[in-house]
């Protein structure tokens, strides 16, 4: 089931999404790699041990038939779910 919800990148709001998350018991958790925001999500979410993918735009737009703005997020998680994603490698903290 979606539950669209919007979080910034602020610490706060990282917290709420945090909160939100568990309070859910979302078992994958799907980014996508813009710019350099998505490491102020990910990161907490990498070292919390929750089961994070981070897809890359590029291979989004090779699937993805159109851009939508606000139907992104409920296509990556379909696109998650469905395995038509493939998740960017990330290292663990200790060797970031």
């Amino acid at each position: 089931m979606l539950e669209p919800e919007r979080f910034d990148t602020r610490t706060e709001a990282t917290r709420r999404l945090r909160d939100w998350l568990t309070e859910r018991a979302a078992e994958v958790i799907t980014l996508e790699a813009t710019s350099d925001y998505w490491r102020a999500v990910y990161y907490p979410r990498q070292d919390a041990g929750l089961n994070l993918i981070l897809v890359n735009p590029a291979h989004l737009r090779r699937i993805q038939v159109r851009k939508t703005g606000l139907s992104d997020p409920a296509f990556l998680a379909r696109a998650a779910a469905s395995g038509m994603v493939m998740a960017s490698f990330v290292p663990e903290r200790v060797v970031r």
